[in-house]
């Protein structure tokens, strides 16, 4: 008899509980807990989107700038160099004769490289560096087959090249100018000067 009435009494309890919802101060508790997780939630997925729509963008435009814009280091070989000495086949020779052959100015910047010849034609090149074979490699965009293969020292503000172009074995001597003035015509100053320097082949 007495576990038939525990029985009785359990199952009494059970219905009892579905028949007595929880009281007004434990539903107004949950819906506050409630409230306060959807908040939580609601912040957490405003931040994100926040972030999404002002962070990364930003993040990108810095790494672009670190890669190729104002916040990216000089390339090697960066400046203005003047030639003073230019060799083709062991014969030195002057600009009046081979205008269209001999360097006048060579030209790195961080956007493009590029050859002034004597007649002031301006020959934009791809440049392929290497600092610890001190090498360098000039190749036309538009001609393939127009390549300077050269290796190169720098002392102090002295540059020689020494290599090929073409068939023809060359030797160019170079003398940089001081950065001030290459940053003075790089900013518009000084234009007349730099007019050789811009103008399109």
């Amino acid at each position: 008899m007495s576990s038939i009435a525990n029985k009785l009494g359990s199952s009494f309890l059970f219905i009892s509980s579905d028949l007595y919802p929880e009281s007004r101060d434990e539903y107004a508790v949950r819906c506050i807990f409630s409230f306060i997780k959807w908040n939580i939630v609601h912040i957490i997925v405003k931040a994100v989107i926040v972030f999404y729509l002002v962070y990364v963008p930003i993040k990108s435009s810095y790494n672009g700038q670190k890669e190729c814009g104002k916040l990216a280091p000089n390339p090697g070989l960066y400046g203005i160099y003047d030639v003073t000495m230019f060799a083709i086949n062991k014969g030195t020779i002057t600009p009046t004769i081979y205008d269209s052959i001999y360097w006048k100015r060579f030209v790195v910047d961080k956007y493009s490289t590029s050859i002034t010849k004597a007649n002031d034609k301006n020959s934009y090149l791809k440049i392929e560096l290497d600092t610890i074979e001190k090498t360098v490699r000039l190749s036309s965009w538009r001609d393939i087959t127009n390549v300077y293969n050269l290796k190169y020292t720098l002392q102090d503000s002295i540059l020689n090249f020494r290599g090929v172009h073409l068939k023809d074995t060359l030797n160019i001597q170079l003398k940089k100018r001081k950065l001030n003035s290459f940053l003075l015509e790089s900013r518009g100053f000084n234009w007349l000067m730099s007019i050789p320097i811009i103008s399109s082949f």
